[in-house]
C-alpha cells in the first residue's frame, strides 16, 4: 500500500474511533448519572490522548514528489535525477516510520477504548443492580 493511501486509511480509522469515544463519553452520562459514571467517563481520556498522539505524528516532507519535479525541477536543491530519487526514497522511509507510529497509536487507542468501555459497562451494571450507589 502506498504511503498516501495508508495515511488516508489511518486517518479514517482514527476519525471513526474518535467519534465513538466522544459518543461513549456522552452516553455514559445519559442514564443513571452518578459519581461512578463520572469516574468511568474519565477512563476515556486515555484513548483520547492516544488518538491525539496519532494525529500529531509528523510526516517528513524532505524531498520533491514526482509531480512537483515535473513542474519545477530546477528550483530543487538537487542537481541530478539520481539525487532527487535518493531524496524521495529517504522521505518515503521517514514517512513510513511516521505511519508505523501512527498505526501503533491507533492500536493502543482501540485497546484503551475497549478497556474503558468494559469498565463503563460494568459500572452501569453495578449501579443498576444498586451494588454501587
Amino acid at each position: 500500500m502506498r504511503n498516501e493511501e495508508r495515511g488516508k486509511a489511518l486517518d479514517a480509522k482514527l476519525a471513526a474511533l474518535l467519534t465513538g469515544v466522544v459518543a461513549a463519553t456522552g452516553f455514559s452520562f445519559r442514564l443513571n448519572a452518578s459519581f461512578v459514571n463520572a469516574i468511568t467517563a474519565l477512563l476515556y481520556l486515555a484513548p483520547l490522548a492516544l488518538i491525539a498522539s496519532a494525529y500529531t505524528a509528523k510526516l517528513r516532507d524532505v524531498a520533491p514528489t514526482i509531480h512537483s519535479m515535473e513542474r519545477s525541477f530546477p528550483t530543487y536543491p538537487v542537481s541530478t535525477i539520481v539525487e532527487a530519487i535518493a531524496a524521495m526514497r529517504m522521505a518515503n522511509e521517514a514517512n513510513a516510520r511516521a505511519f508505523d507510529q501512527k498505526a501503533a497509536y491507533l492500536d493502543y487507542a482501540v485497546a484503551a477504548t475497549l478497556v474503558a468501555t468494559l469498565a463503563t459497562l460494568l459500572a452501569q451494571i453495578l449501579v443498576t443492580l444498586k451494588v454501587v450507589p
